[in-house]
């Protein structure tokens, strides 16, 4: 369980105007700064934006990819498919979660009642519409972010948990020192247009630089 902290200790003391993100305690910055140039060109390759690309050639400015067929597209889409193979056409979610239940006696209803809570909440969370979603992410960035959230406010929902999908280009994971597959810091972060601050988070913020949530 990670040690929580208060705002006031991530943040220190911040001159209003003066924030960057250097600034937040153990922020890997460079590796976010890096990892999203990488995604950016990751992104243009699929959408054929980088089929645009020109050179000099002759003395002539031409393009360097003249035919622009982009095989990529496809690709990612089938290969998307093919990660959850022959699924029944409703509304369950993809890939059926599977309950490992620790207890000898009655391990069988533990297991059985787990499954049905589990199915329950990706159902809740339009599951399969969020796996097909990282499937086709995972395909074109190699990796795939599910967050999961305890919303107790949104009295709507009979289980409290949001699930939802994070763009990889805004997340750094940093996995725990010899077990690569457990992680020691999560930390989601992502640029805003105040406007798209405010319409998102009711946050109101002067001017037009982009703003950060973190």
């Amino acid at each position: 369980m990670p040690n929580l902290i208060s705002v006031s200790e991530l943040l220190g003391e911040i001159e209003l105007g003066s924030f960057n993100l250097g600034q937040i305690h153990d922020f890997p910055e460079s590796e976010w700064h890096s990892r999203r140039m990488a995604y950016e060109e990751m992104e243009s390759w699929f959408t054929g934006t980088a089929l645009e690309e020109k050179q000099t050639q002759g003395g002539r400015v031409v393009d360097k990819y003249p035919i622009k067929i982009n095989p990529i597209r496809g690709a990612v889409y089938k290969h998307a498919y093919a990660l959850f193979g022959e699924v029944p056409d409703d509304s369950r979610p993809l890939a059926t979660p599977i309950f490992v239940a620790d207890d000898k006696e009655g391990s069988e209803d533990t297991r059985k009642a787990g499954e049905q809570f589990l199915n329950k909440v990706w159902y809740d969370n339009h599951g399969r519409t969020l796996m097909l979603s990282n499937g086709i992410t995972s395909q074109i960035y190699g990796g795939a972010v599910f967050k999961a959230s305890y919303v107790p406010e949104q009295s709507w929902r009979k289980i409290p948990i949001r699930l939802e999908t994070v763009h990889p280009s805004n997340f750094v994971g940093i996995p725990m020192s010899g077990d690569q597959f457990r992680l020691e810091q999560a930390w989601i972060v992502k640029s805003l247009s105040p406007h798209e601050a405010f319409r998102a988070y009711g946050m109101e913020f002067p001017g037009d630089e982009l703003v950060y949530y973190v």
